[in-house]
């Protein structure tokens, strides 16, 4: 019998201002919506829905599809393939499973995200190595042996989110049938990795943080606003993580579940 199940998980980490990326994610976006147009037009007037492989032959005389890799080019149609999808199994479902008709999709804003394959990029020497249309390199956190699954880079407005998605296996708790506890541990008390850490210097940071974006926010200052919000959400990250350090990982595994409650854990 199978004991693992395979997850994503993902590492952030925070690029500033970039041109060539700011421009790549524009041309992303900008593919994108051209491709939900053109579905849109045959569904509304043909009653049609273009699937993945007749949506790429009429994308590839696209400007847009031609100044991206073709990788990046065919994952972005894939993404939207399977949000088509996804909207057309939900209206077979409708009104029978939901009281509200589901929203169709909508179109991006500009200079959105960029997608790059776990074939563009690779994990190397403690570094994040890029394909040579970004020309760069990025030292990361995670071990040379993770299984890269893709990167995202999401706009953020006065900057950039670079999510590298990774796969790791773990235990599936469906394998326990009826042993299987469940617990609401709140904001007070944090669960990483199966250990039980005091929280409250979390939720005390969070409040400070939400405060002050709500003032800036209601002064139209939405901009600094949105930089204070990612500040906290990384230190936020960086607290956790520093949490996850503090215990060995053979304990962090064989604690899988089970609560323990450190207090000097601050």
């Amino acid at each position: 019998m199978k004991l693992t199940l395979e997850v994503n998980r993902t590492e952030h980490i925070y690029i500033g201002k970039n041109d060539n990326l700011n421009k790549k994610t524009h041309i992303f976006n900008n593919l994108c919506n051209e491709a939900n147009y053109t579905i849109w037009q045959e569904f509304f007037h043909n009653k049609r829905w273009i699937i993945y492989n007749g949506l790429g032959q009429r994308m590839k005389s696209s400007e847009n599809y031609k100044q991206l890799p073709a990788q990046t080019s065919q994952q972005t149609l894939r993404i939207l393939d399977q949000s088509w999808n996804s909207f057309v199994k939900l209206m077979k479902s409708y009104p029978e499973f939901f009281k509200s008709k589901p929203n169709i999709l909508g179109y991006k804003n500009k200079n959105g995200e960029f997608i790059f394959t776990n074939q563009q990029c690779r994990i190397g020497d403690g570094m994040l190595k890029f394909p040579k249309i970004i020309k760069s390199e990025m030292k990361k956190r995670l071990d040379d042996n993770k299984d890269l699954r893709e990167v995202r880079i999401i706009h953020l407005g006065t900057g950039y989110n670079l999510k590298n998605v990774y796969g790791i296996d773990i235990l599936d708790i469906n394998t326990f049938n009826n042993q299987i506890m469940g617990i609401d541990v709140g904001v007070i008390s944090q669960i990483d990795q199966g250990i039980d850490v005091m929280g409250g210097f979390l939720k005390s940071m969070n409040n400070y943080f939400n405060m002050k974006c709500a003032q800036l926010k209601s002064k139209s200052d939405r901009q600094q606003g949105n930089r204070l919000e990612r500040r906290k959400n990384n230190k936020c990250r960086h607290e956790r993580s520093m949490i996850r350090k503090g215990f060995p990982k053979a304990l962090a595994d064989w604690m899988q579940g089970v609560g323990l409650h450190p207090r000097s854990i601050r």
